[in-house]
């Protein structure tokens, strides 16, 4: 992840040289949810409900 501050209009990032590779660039105006949905327990399509999410939360923080 990286940042770019308000009034910054420019980003440049060095890419290291890969075959057949491939960079992309994704916008979130919520990195924080960024953050929550790649917890493992929370890409799975059993979560129904808020406490299902809050427990493959702490879960997640549990085995980290």
């Amino acid at each position: 992840m990286f940042y770019i501050a308000p009034g910054q209009d420019s980003f440049s990032i060095r890419l290291d040289a890969v075959d057949n590779g491939r960079a992309y660039l994704k916008f979130t105006e919520n990195p924080a949810w960024e953050v929550v949905s790649a917890l493992p327990g929370l890409r799975e399509s059993a979560i129904n409900s808020s406490i299902e999410a809050a427990s493959a939360i702490f879960s997640a923080a549990v085995a980290e």
